[in-house]
């Protein structure tokens, strides 16, 4: 897996190729990150116990790219 920071730099580089705007790519980019907390979140409620752990972990990743696009 990569790390948060490369992931970061990764959505946000994609979402400049669309629009050379940096702060429309770093808002697009928190949106999507959080999209993504908010459906791990949704899946969370919907599972068992065991599928929870590596959800928290998954749920932890993507909370340190979203702290890492806030840095960039």
């Amino acid at each position: 897996m990569i790390t948060a920071r490369q992931e970061a730099i990764r959505i946000l580089h994609r979402f400049i190729q669309i629009n050379d705007n940096s702060f429309y790519a770093k808002e697009c980019a928190l949106i999507l990150v959080s999209e993504i907390k908010g459906a791990l979140l949704t899946y969370e409620h919907r599972h068992n116990i065991y599928e929870l752990q590596n959800m928290e972990n998954d749920f932890r990743y993507w909370d340190l790219v979203e702290r890492e696009i806030h840095k960039l």
